[in-house]
Formats: structure tokens, sequence, C-alpha cells
């Protein structure tokens, strides 16, 4: 009986020292040491850019996130491991902007912002110098010319975003 009593008493020592160990190990095994990366995309002018395009890129492994800013012009990327990542964000009329390298460490959150430039217009211009025009005669509602009287002024207009 002794024999048995002890053994009991040994099983419920082994019990109570696993169910310590447990609810001590809960909170190291509950900690997150994922990180997040908030970003907000403005114009030139500091408003906000909604539905601008953002994409997020691991640059050691090349895995990437692309979603799209709400209405406060902002995304969180939510439980990213540490690492090096870089961002780009993107939206029509406006030019790209991009953040090359940004170094997230276990647990920490980090918050940038990425500001679009509205692209260049590049507007080019070229005379054309003509002989002078004379009318020569007016047939049946046509009018016919020889050479003209000014240079000809064309005009074309790019729109040549810069990158």
């Amino acid at each position: 009986m002794i024999m048995t009593n002890q053994i009991f008493k040994a099983i419920l020592k082994g019990i109570a020292v696993a169910i310590v160990m447990v609810f001590v190990g809960l909170p190291v095994w509950a900690q997150n040491n994922k990180g997040t990366i908030v970003v907000t995309v403005t114009d030139p002018n500091g408003a906000v850019v909604s539905g601008a395009t953002v994409t997020l890129t691991d640059v050691k492994g090349g895995s990437f996130f692309t979603f799209t800013t709400g209405d406060d012009g902002a995304y969180k990327f939510s439980l990213l491991p540490a690492g090096s990542y870089s961002l780009t964000a993107e939206a029509s009329s406006f030019t790209s902007s991009k953040a090359e390298t940004i170094e997230l460490a276990d647990g920490a959150d980090r918050t940038l912002n990425l500001e679009l430039q509205i692209p260049e217009i590049v507007v080019e211009t070229e005379v054309i110098s003509l002989p002078e025009t004379r009318i020569i005669g007016v047939t049946s509602g046509m009018v016919m010319f020889t050479e003209p009287k000014e240079p000809l002024v064309l005009a074309a207009f790019t729109n040549s975003p810069m990158h």
C-alpha cells in the first residue's frame, strides 16, 4: 500500500509540473513576433489618394503582396515576418513612387508615406517654313492655293510620365 501511495503521489507531482509548465509556456507561445507596415499614399499637395495600388515585396524572398488603398489613402500590411521589404505605389494620372529598403524587425510596426507626383507634360513645337501662298482661283466652291504665305506651326502634346 505504501508503494502504491508513493507512485500515486509521484504521478500527481508529474501532472502538477506539466500543468505549471503549460501555463508558464502559454505567454511565450502566444507572443506575436510579426510586424506591420502601414502605408499612406498622398499627392504633391498632401491629399490622400484612394484607390492607389500598393505592392509590398520581400527583397530577399521575392514574394509580393498587392492591394488597393482605402478612402483614407492607406493600407495596412499585417503579420509580416522580420526582413527587408520594398514598397511601390501607383495610381492613374500620377507617376509611381517607391521606397527601396524598409527594414522590419521582429514585432515592429512601421508607418510610411509615399507621395505620388503629377507627370510632366512635354510640349514640342516645330515651325515649318513653306513658300508664300497665293490664291490662284475659285472654281465650284473649291479654293486653289499655291505656296503658303506664313510659316505653318505644328504642335504636338505628349504626356511623358517620369518613372
